[in-house]
């Protein structure tokens, strides 16, 4: 009887074998990755001594299946597996159909339309490499997440440690740690993004950066030279670093030497000016006011103490530059040891350029401010202002500077403009076309002036100065009469011939003309211009700090027209919702806290302790 009792006893005490062996071999096949031979092992030797304790159990006569106890107990195992199998399912097809409910009231966390349906219509999957060796950023991860949420078979992104990834690093020519590149899957056809160690990463630059990466076509910016502008090589205060930027963005750059072309290439998306340092020549500044008229695009800066002899062509626009120094004394650029005549920028216009800046820093060393003057057809929007503590100086040389009211003008001040002017296609005449005309028009048998007018062939009588003329009318009186009229006719049909050419500025009086006129198409065009009082913003060494690239990229691609909504993509802000008290509201806030409600709650404790006495 003892014996079995120790039996019973080994028994009872091997059921708990059995789950801690299947335990013990899930885990460790989890952990490690590695299922043979120690995790399989362990996880079947424990279903063989659960088997083994069941048969065991049944065979000592203690009728386990029998027992209300087993009964219960599988009811409650069934039910529990069920219940697993059932949430298991929700998971599941929760994470299979998900549904993504953004209640915020500006969208915060959702990507931008126009976003959305460039990623679901990728014509290739593309990839983002996040160069890093830090944790990724919650908020990079996020954007990233919502890009590939919209199409996970086209759109996905990984993470990359360059220390020990050298050889991906190389390939992809990475600078800095946290510089951001989107390709292909192959990495062959790739496009720089930003680097997330100097911001977070945006939407509109990402965007940007794919379009680029998908599009074929390159657009051509001009950079003109000839005048002593900016050098774009890297040198001191020139331009290859936003050259750089600009080739990374898929823009071809070319210089151009108007005195050479003549005029500016038909490919042009937009044509750059960087502080011309002599007068441009009267035919250039021709060459580029057709080259706007005709719907073309135009980047121009101007230094201070400087003079392109592009007055002419402002005025036309209504803009006019100030020979004087914008000054900010508001202190907002001390953090970064900028003096006053660098004035540090937060205000910016509501325009695409610049409508993702929000309050970001960009700084303008040098700058002249620019006054604006309303003119028909133009729009003009400031994109720059300067803090109200701030004004137009005069002599900006001078060691310790103050308004003076009758030198200075006081700000706010405009440090750059975006312009639009919407006018017909302006079409030069063709002056071969015009000597062909005046070649072929009739002689008149009269006089030679006969063929200028009928008025002119009218005086040629006896008493004209002609001396064909005089001939002619001499022998023959009548014929003066008939001449005249011949004369007249063949004025009349010059003149019918200069109207249809385009000579004649009265040529809209003929009803044949307005017949022309009104059947041709008219082709409005719009020109575009930004204007900045400085350079300096762009140059080498400037061009990286803050929103400074930003600002000239943004201005080059708004003025190629490409990707319009996309440069205009706003960033998402957190709706402040704090509540502001004044100092009596915190008062009052302090002493319910810390003496009403504790005075409240005891005196229920001691009313209920009393009830109960």
């Amino acid at each position: 009887m003892s014996k079995k009792n120790a039996i019973r006893k080994i028994i009872k005490y091997t059921f708990f074998i059995g789950p801690m062996l299947i335990v013990m071999g899930l885990s460790a096949g989890f952990v490690s990755g590695l299922w043979v031979p120690v995790p399989a092992g362990l996880t079947i030797a424990g279903l063989v001594v659960f088997g083994l304790w069941l048969i065991a159990r049944e065979t000592t006569g203690e009728g386990f299946w029998g027992k209300r106890s087993t009964e219960a107990g599988t009811n409650f195992s069934i039910s529990m597996l069920s219940a697993l199998i059932i949430v298991g399912l929700i998971n599941y097809m929760g994470l299979r159909f998900a549904v993504r409910l953004d209640l915020t009231e500006n969208q915060r966390f959702s990507l931008a339309p126009q976003t959305k349906q460039l990623v679901r219509n990728l014509p290739q999957p593309v990839k983002v490499w996040v160069f890093d060796d830090t944790e990724p950023n919650i908020e990079d991860l996020q954007i990233l997440r919502n890009y590939r949420r919209q199409a996970p078979s086209l759109f996905n992104f990984e993470y990359i440690d360059p220390t020990k990834e050298d050889a991906l690093a190389l390939k992809f020519d990475v600078k800095s740690f946290g510089d951001v590149y989107i390709s292909d899957l192959d990495g062959e056809e790739r496009r720089y993004v930003q680097n997330i160690k100097q911001r977070y990463l945006r939407e509109a630059t990402l965007t940007e950066s794919l379009v680029k990466l998908i599009s074929d076509r390159k657009l051509k910016v001009y950079f003109l030279q000839g005048h002593g502008e900016r050098p774009l090589g890297a040198t001191k205060g020139g331009m290859s670093q936003a050259i750089a930027a600009l080739e990374s963005k898929n823009f071809e750059v070319q210089p151009l030497f108007l005195a050479k072309v003549k005029e500016v290439p038909d490919d042009a998306s937009a044509v750059v000016v960087v502080s011309p340092r002599r007068p441009l020549f009267k035919q250039e500044i021709r060459a580029l006011q057709k080259y706007l008229n005709s719907g073309g695009s135009l980047l121009l800066t101007v230094d201070y103490k400087t003079n392109p002899g592009l007055n002419s062509l402002l005025e036309e626009w209504g803009v006019t530059l100030d020979d004087r120094v914008a000054v900010d004394i508001s202190g907002k650029g001390q953090f970064l040891n900028l003096g006053p005549t660098r004035p540090l920028i937060t205000d910016y216009g509501d325009h695409a350029i610049v409508r993702s800046f929000t309050n970001g820093y960009s700084f303008y060393n040098l700058a002249r401010p620019i006054e604006i003057s309303e003119v028909e057809a133009v729009e003009a929007i400031p994109l720059l202002k300067t803090d109200e503590r701030s004004w137009a100086e005069t002599d900006p040389e001078q060691r310790f500077m103050s308004f003076n009211e009758d030198k200075d003008s006081p700000g706010p001040l405009t440090l750059a403009v975006a312009l639009t002017r919407t006018t017909r296609a302006i079409e030069e005449p063709n002056p071969d076309s015009e000597a062909e005309t005046s070649e072929s028009a009739p002689k008149s048998s009269s006089s030679e002036e006969g063929q200028q007018t009928g008025e002119s062939v009218l005086e040629s009588g006896p008493n004209s100065d002609n001396p064909e003329g005089a001939e002619s009318a001499d022998p023959q009186p009548e014929a003066g009469e008939s001449g005249a009229e011949s004369g007249a006719e063949s004025g009349a049909e010059s003149e019918q011939k200069s109207e249809s050419n385009g000579e004649n500025p009265e040529s809209s009086e003929s009803p044949d003309a307005e017949l022309e006129e009104s059947q041709s198409p008219e082709k409005e065009v719009e020109a575009r211009m930004v204007v900045f009082g400085t350079s300096e913003f762009a140059i080498n060494g400037l061009f990286n700090l803050q929103l400074n690239g930003d600002m000239f990229l943004n201005s080059v691609s708004w003025l190629s027209r490409e990707n319009e909504e996309i440069i205009s993509i706003r960033p998402k802000q957190a709706t402040n919702r704090r509540i502001r008290m004044t100092d009596r509201q915190k008062r009052f806030v302090q002493v319910m806290a810390l003496a009403i409600f504790p005075l409240i709650g005891l005196g229920l404790a001691l009313f209920r302790w009393l009830q109960r006495r």
